[in-house]
C-alpha cells in the first residue's frame, strides 16, 4: 500500500464505476501524461536494448518562421547561406508549420547544430514534398561531423546515396550517422540546392534527430518546441519478448566509466585481456566487451572516486569459453560475489553496499576462461534500475514523471507490476495523481482498487 489505507469508492449497494488503464500495448493511454528530462533505455519487442523514442532537434514545428524573400528562420534554426523565397504554411497535423523554399541558381539551406555522443548511432529524418527532382544531398544532409563518423542516406526507407536523384512527390528522407570514438557536435541541414541556373522548390516538415542503438529507420515523429523530447519506455522481457508495461524509475547515476568498453585504459587488467569485439545486448556488433583470463584469478577493475553512499551493482554477462567461476566486486576484491554465467546474456547483480570510493570489476578463476560483458552499472540506490550507457563520464538518467487524473468515484487504485505483484494507492477523484517513480520497474496496468 502506498500512503494511507485505501478507501473503496461508491455507496453501499451502488456499483462502483469501472476504471482501468493498460500499459502492455506499447502506446500511452491519452488519459496519462509522461515526461522524462533525459534519455532512457529499455528492451523493445525484438528483445534488444534501445533508447526510448526521442527527438533532439529543437523546434521541429518551426515556430517563429515567417514568409518572405529569404523570410524569417524558425526559432533554433539558422540561415546557412539561404538565398531564395520562404513560404510558411500549417503542417499536416495542424500543430506546427512546414517550410516551402524556392531557390534559383543558388541554395536555400536551414541549419541546426546538435551535440552528439561518442560511439552512438543517430537518425536524422525529414518529410519532404519535392516539387522538382534534385539529388538527396541537396535536400537533407549532416555536416561538420566528428572524426570517424559514418553516414548512410535513405529514401523512403531504402538505402540510397548522397548523389541519388529524389523524384517529385512527398517522401521521407533520412540519414543514419554512426558517431566514432570522438563525440562533439554536427550540423543538421535541410533545404533546396540547385545548379546551372535551374530553379526549384520543396516543402519540408517534421524534422527529427534521434539517438538509437541498432535501428536504421526513423521511428514515430515526436514534435518538439524549445527542448528535446524523450518518450516513454515500454519494456519487454528480452528472452520471452513478453511486454512488461511502462517503465517507471527514479533518477539514477551510473558511476562506471566506459561501461561497455572494458578494453579501455579506465579498466585495469591483471592476468586478464580485454577486447571490444562482442555484439551487445542491443544487438550491435562490437559494442560489448570480451574479457579473458591469461592467468588464474585474473581481474579487470575500475576505481571510482565517490563519497560514501548506498550502491547497487549489475552487469550483463555471457559465457564465451571455459566453465570456471566468475565473480564480481565493488570493493576492489576485498569481497567477491560469484555470478552465474550462461550461454546467453544474463543481468547479474551483487548485494547492495554502502561504501565510499568503490572499485568495481570482475575475476575469472581459471586461466583461459572468457566471458562477454556489457553495461556494467554501479548506481546510487538499493536496487537495480534500467541500463545507463556511459563513456568518458558518469551517465545520468532523469526520473519518470507519469500522471493521471482518477475519475469520479475512484478513491483508490491498484497497480499491477511487471512481476504481477500489486500495490494499492489512495487517490482523490478529479485530482491529478503522480505514479511513484520509486516502483523502479514496469507497470503493466492500473485499475480501481
Amino acid at each position: 500500500m502506498i500512503g494511507l489505507a485505501h478507501i473503496r469508492a461508491g455507496v453501499s449497494g451502488v456499483a462502483a464505476p469501472p476504471f482501468g488503464i493498460s500499459f502492455v500495448g506499447g502506446a500511452m493511454d491519452p488519459r496519462v501524461s509522461f515526461a522524462r528530462a533525459s534519455h532512457g533505455m529499455s528492451f523493445d519487442a525484438t528483445g534488444r536494448l534501445t533508447y526510448a523514442p526521442n527527438n533532439l532537434a529543437l523546434n521541429s514545428v518551426f515556430a517563429g518562421a515567417a514568409s518572405g524573400a529569404t523570410g524569417t528562420m524558425p526559432t533554433s534554426w539558422t540561415n546557412a547561406g539561404a538565398v531564395g523565397t520562404l513560404t510558411v504554411t500549417p503542417d499536416a497535423a495542424g500543430g506546427g508549420n512546414r517550410l516551402r523554399v524556392a531557390a534559383s541558381a543558388s541554395r536555400y539551406i536551414v541549419r541546426q547544430t546538435v551535440n552528439v555522443s561518442a560511439n552512438t548511432r543517430y537518425v536524422f529524418s525529414v518529410v519532404v514534398d519535392v516539387l522538382a527532382s534534385v539529388i538527396v544531398g541537396n535536400l537533407i544532409d549532416v555536416r561538420n561531423v566528428p572524426a570517424g563518423t559514418a553516414l548512410a542516406y535513405y529514401q523512403n526507407g531504402a538505402l540510397s546515396t548522397y548523389s541519388s536523384l529524389v523524384p517529385v512527390g512527398k517522401k521521407t528522407l533520412h540519414i543514419v550517422a554512426d558517431i566514432g570514438a570522438s563525440g562533439g557536435s554536427l550540423n543538421l541541414n535541410f533545404g533546396y540546392g540547385v545548379a546551372n541556373g535551374a530553379t526549384g522548390e520543396a516543402i519540408f516538415e517534421a524534422p527529427q534527430f534521434e539517438a538509437v542503438t541498432y535501428q536504421a529507420q526513423p521511428r514515430s515523429y515526436l514534435p518538439t518546441a524549445g527542448a528535446p523530447v524523450y518518450g516513454p519506455r515500454f519494456d519487454h522481457d528480452p528472452g520471452s519478448l513478453a511486454p512488461l508495461g511502462l517503465l517507471c524509475e527514479p533518477a539514477r547515476v551510473n558511476a562506471v566509466l566506459r561501461n561497455r568498453d572494458l578494453a579501455h585504459a579506465a579498466w585495469i587488467k591483471t592476468g586478464m585481456t580485454a577486447a571490444r569485439d562482442q555484439a551487445g545486448v542491443d544487438g550491435v556488433a562490437n559494442s560489448a566487451s570480451r574479457i579473458a583470463a591469461s592467468a588464474a584469478n585474473g581481474t579487470c577493475l575500475q576505481s571510482i572516486a565517490l563519497a560514501s553512499s548506498a550502491r547497487f551493482q549489475t552487469a550483463f554477462v555471457k559465457r564465451i569459453a571455459g566453465v570456471g567461476e566468475a565473480a564480481m566486486t565493488m570493493d576492489g576484491g576485498a569481497s567477491w560475489t560469484t555470478i552465474p554465467v550462461g550461454p546467453g546474456w544474463t543481468r547479474v547483480a551483487m548485494p547492495a553496499r554502502t561504501l565510499a570510493n568503490p572499485t568495481v570489476g570482475f575475476r575469472l578463476a581459471t586461466s583461459g576462461d572468457a566471458i562477454a560483458v556489457d553495461f556494467v552499472q554501479n548506481e546510487d540506490g538499493a536496487y537495480a534500475t534500467g541500463p545507463i550507457a556511459t563513456d568518458a563520464s558518469a551517465g545520468a538518467r532523469a526520473g519518470s514523471v507519469v500522471k493521471f487524473t482518477p475519475p469520479a468515484g475512484v478513491a483508490a487504485v491498484r497497480f499491477t507490476l511487471a512481476d504481477n505483484s500489486t500495490q494499492d494507492a489512495v487517490v482523490t477523484p478529479g485530482v491529478e495523481y503522480t505514479v511513484p517513480a520509486a516502483f523502479g520497474r514496469s507497470v503493466k496496468s492500473l485499475a480501481r482498487a
